[in-house]
């Protein structure tokens, strides 16, 4: 009886001010207050003088408000119905009628805030709750809005597809999480607008692949992308970026963990992509790979950290056999453990700039650089077992610079080695006898901006300065 009074009383006050009435709780559903499958009337409320009416439901932090929308047919088969869109309806003599047991849906009342339980999301990790977060998506049709899931496990089935300038946000990293039952193709899907802004973001949430087949996100082409703020395990591909059209997206701060092949996939023409503070931990064969046939620009990858395990690359940049417009910079990244090729491998025609980075691994190379026009300086290596920047054959160009090395007993077994054509050391390399072999047929400015030009390999006295 008291829910009954509470709602009677929420009616008085809503009602004769904004001819609507609400609920103090959201998840107070109708069949709870008012008996499963019954009829209930509230008769005596004369101050009710107009029959739009709706059921709503408020969520606690204030942000939506929804209607229960049923079956035109079933409404309309209702003797006196006025209002044949709503589970609420009101006869001539203003006698208020829930109709809690018909079927239908909570949709959103003119919101931009939606609780996937509004829609009967489970959140117990067992049922299927794909259908439910799908239609709170899709119940926001005024153009913008966020689709909340709070804390829970919500298993899904098959991709959830996300609209233009829709937020799907959970309640953090150790507080929700969406579940793979199955293999898929992708788990969370932006839309395909190809190349238009869209304005997806997704945050604050654990991606879990379940150790399933297929992509925990795919930008699928869409532009102004923002991920951020959550974690994805156990799949094949934690995000790919692999369809043309995929312009100006960022992801941050996002932590890789449990098992994948690829933590970031590139393909195609995809271009200015930002990845900044991100984490990479667990089973990575590749952390970052671009693939041979990609033909976008820009990839900034800014900050973060990179400690995995089984890894081939953790930057894999593919050749490019004949285009020339990919561009990467790396700025402050991290790299610890031990790769079985080279921890960052630059094909050739990749334009790339490493800089302000520390590598600490016993990989063979640190970095091998078979591209033109790089530039690598003012990073940190230790413990390489074998040179930690090799200049492989068709690389030319590009510009080696002052670096910091560990002296102890996890130095590189060689700084660089160069088997390209006109490439350039500065700084310390200048006379340096790690690095004699480069010296022959190489030019090199020192920390005094002297240049010098190497005239043999055997020595530092084979650098001849040639110019004050």
């Amino acid at each position: 009886m008291k829910k009954s009074n509470f709602i009677a009383i929420t009616l008085v006050l809503l009602v004769s001010l904004t001819g609507t009435f609400s609920y103090g709780y959201w998840d107070y559903l109708v069949d709870r207050i008012l008996g499963n499958g019954t009829t209930s009337n509230i008769t005596g409320m004369t101050s009710i003088t107009t029959d739009n009416l709706s059921i709503e439901r408020v969520s606690m932090d204030g942000g939506s408000a929804f209607y229960w929308q049923s079956s035109l047919a079933e409404l309309n088969a209702i003797t006196g119905v006025t209002n044949a869109d709503k589970a609420i309806v009101m006869d001539a003599n203003h006698a208020v009628t829930f109709y809690d047991h018909l079927s239908g849906a909570w949709a959103v009342a003119g919101s931009t805030y939606v609780d996937v339980r509004a829609h009967e999301a489970a959140g117990d990790g067992v049922t299927d709750d794909t259908a439910a977060i799908q239609a709170a998506i899709d119940s926001i049709t005024n153009g913008q809005g966020t689709v909340f899931l709070p804390a829970g496990t919500y298993a899904i089935s098959s991709a959830i597809q996300l609209v233009e300038r829709i937020k799907l946000k959970g309640a953090g990293i150790r507080a929700t999480t969406i579940k793979a039952l199955n293999n898929m193709s992708s788990m969370i899907k932006f839309p395909a607008t190809v190349g238009l802004q869209s304005d997806c973001e997704l945050s604050d949430m654990l991606i879990n692949g379940n150790n399933k087949t297929g992509i925990t996100i795919d930008v699928n082409g869409n532009a102004y992308a923002k991920i951020h703020d959550l974690s994805v395990a156990n799949m094949t591909t934690g995000i790919e970026l692999a369809k043309a059209g995929a312009y100006w997206n960022s992801i941050e701060r996002v932590k890789f963990q449990g098992t994948f092949t690829n933590g970031i996939r590139f393909d195609n023409q995809v271009n200015s992509t930002l990845i900044a503070d991100c984490d990479w931990g667990g089973t990575i064969t590749y952390p970052i790979k671009v693939e041979s046939t990609f033909n976008g620009d820009t990839i900034r990858v800014r900050g973060g950290s990179m400690d995995t395990s089984s890894t081939t690359n953790n930057i894999l940049l593919s050749p490019l056999s004949s285009y020339q417009g990919l561009t990467i910079t790396v700025d402050g990244l991290r790299i610890d453990g031990s790769t079985s090729g080279a921890n960052i491998d630059i094909g050739q025609n990749v334009q790339a700039t490493i800089i302000n980075s520390s590598i600490a691994s016993a990989s063979t190379n640190h970095m091998s650089i078979d591209g033109a026009n790089c530039r690598v300086e003012s990073n940190y290596h230790s413990a390489s077992v074998g040179a930690a920047i090799a200049l492989t054959t068709n690389s030319n160009g590009n510009i080696i610079g002052p670096a910091k090395w560990n002296t102890g007993t996890e130095q590189c077994a060689s700084k660089v080695s160069d088997a390209g054509t006109g490439n350039y050391m500065t700084g310390t390399f200048a006379t340096d006898n790690n690095v004699a072999p480069l010296m022959q047929g190489h030019m090199a400015i020192k920390t005094d901006n002297t240049v010098h030009f190497g005239v043999c390999a055997t020595s530092a006295a084979c650098w001849k300065q040639i110019s004050n």
